[in-house]
């Protein structure tokens, strides 16, 4: 009797078989499989949260939900804490398709003119 294995897709992780879109990120995404706490750098300085990360940038994002600043659409009224959400409120209520740089300045200059 044969086994048969899964064809696994380039940067599909073996553990859960998500397929990220990015080969390079599957190294940090399979430390989200590691024991509890394992890796775990950074923690939310906010007084009772516990959220705890082993990447600086994701501790960064989830800072935004202590904030009270907000990011402002361009092209209707709406507020959003931080600048992925913005990003997807674009692409999905008002059809945006960002490219690589423009997407970069655009979301410098509504964070510095918020």
């Amino acid at each position: 009797m044969s086994s048969t294995r899964p064809t696994m897709q380039p940067g599909q992780c073996d553990i859960c078989f998500k397929v990220l879109s990015r080969v390079s990120d599957l190294p940090r995404h399979k430390m989200t499989h590691a024991d509890p706490g394992a890796g775990k750098k950074f923690t939310c300085p906010s007084k009772g949260c516990g959220y705890e990360t082993s990447i600086r940038a994701n501790l960064n994002t989830h800072m935004t939900t202590h904030s009270d600043a907000k990011l402002h659409c361009p092209n209707c009224d709406k507020t959003l804490k931080n600048a992925s959400s913005l990003l997807v409120h674009r692409k999905t209520q008002h059809g945006y398709e960002p490219s690589a740089h423009k997407d970069e300045v655009e979301l410098f200059l509504i964070w510095s003119c918020s």
